[in-house]
């Protein structure tokens, strides 16, 4: 397998983060009890499903990501962290 590069990494990392942030606010939309949790009543319909389902998807895609730039790409990766960490302080 190719080794990938950091660069497309990243961008790979914003494209599945928009996916998940869109999925998660398809299941956002859905009434919480006052435990928090969703009614039984929208868990079972399709929609809901669905939407879980690829949430789930998408989710587990960004956990990977991230463990292969941890695993693969430390140096670069921790370079970034610390750029950010600046640009927050300045």
């Amino acid at each position: 397998m190719e080794k990938l590069t950091f660069k497309d990494l990243q961008e790979s990392k914003k494209l599945i983060n928009k996916k998940v942030d869109q999925f998660s606010g398809i299941l956002n939309t859905f009434p919480a009890q006052d435990n928090g949790l969703v009614s039984e009543v929208y868990t079972k319909s399709n929609e809901f499903q669905g939407a879980k389902k690829q949430f789930s998807f998408w989710f587990k895609q960004l956990q990977e990501i991230n463990k292969y730039i941890i695993k693969n790409h430390k140096k670069e990766n921790r370079d970034l962290q610390i750029s950010k960490r600046f640009k927050k302080i300045k």
